[in-house]
């Protein structure tokens, strides 16, 4: 489950980079450095969150880290589906929601899937999870551009769907997250290999 959240939030991620710079420079008229500067507060939050978040959930925690995470990256999928020329603050807003809602998520996410491998497997493990990310990323890219590529004379409409499929995505990864709550952790000490005993002469 926690995987199949993973891989459905990227889903997600990857439909927004690609209809965000669209939204703020074809539909709402904005500059290209303006767009820059505003797509920027997401990577922000996210690099000042992340750390911060590993940390915490480390001590207290993955699970109310990661859906907390997973409610303000889905809150952050709706506001931009209803921004306009004007609301340069709610689109500030929402990708602080989007930066702050990955960093809150994604660490105590994979962290919860290291925990459940052995301590043999976990380059294979990172492995898999970057290449899960990649493939996530590409197939929301894809959904974009058709969802675009089918509506182009409706272009701010079809944005704003590509936005709400990425509120139902994350909705879906919140509702997996959750479902997470009761599931049982292996004890990390079985994982850690015995030490060899010495042969007394």
């Amino acid at each position: 489950l926690g995987i199949s959240a993973n891989f459905i939030t990227f889903i997600a991620s990857g439909s927004l980079y690609f209809a965000l710079p669209t939204s703020l420079t074809s539909v709402l008229g904005y500059s290209t450095i303006k767009t820059g500067f505003l797509i920027s507060c997401a990577a922000v939050w996210l690099t000042i969150g992340g750390p911060i978040i590993g940390y915490l959930s480390d001590h207290f925690g993955w699970w109310r880290f990661a859906v907390a995470g997973m409610i303000f990256y889905c809150t952050s999928f709706i506001l931009l589906s209803t921004i306009t020329s004007s609301s340069t603050l709610m689109i500030i807003l929402a990708l602080s929601f989007t930066g702050c809602g990955m960093a809150a998520f994604y660490t105590p996410n994979v962290s919860m899937i290291i925990s459940t491998v052995d301590r043999t497997r976990y380059g294979i493990t990172v492995a898999f999870l970057h290449m899960a990310r990649n493939t996530a990323n590409m197939i929301g890219v894809a959904i974009s551009s058709a969802i675009l590529g089918t509506t182009l004379n409706g272009l701010g409409s079809s944005i704003n769907n590509t936005f709400m499929l990425g509120a139902a995505l994350t909705g879906l990864a919140l509702i997996l997250t959750i479902s997470q709550r009761k599931q049982p952790l292996p004890n990390l000490a079985e994982t850690l290999p015995e030490e060899p005993q010495s042969n007394g002469d």
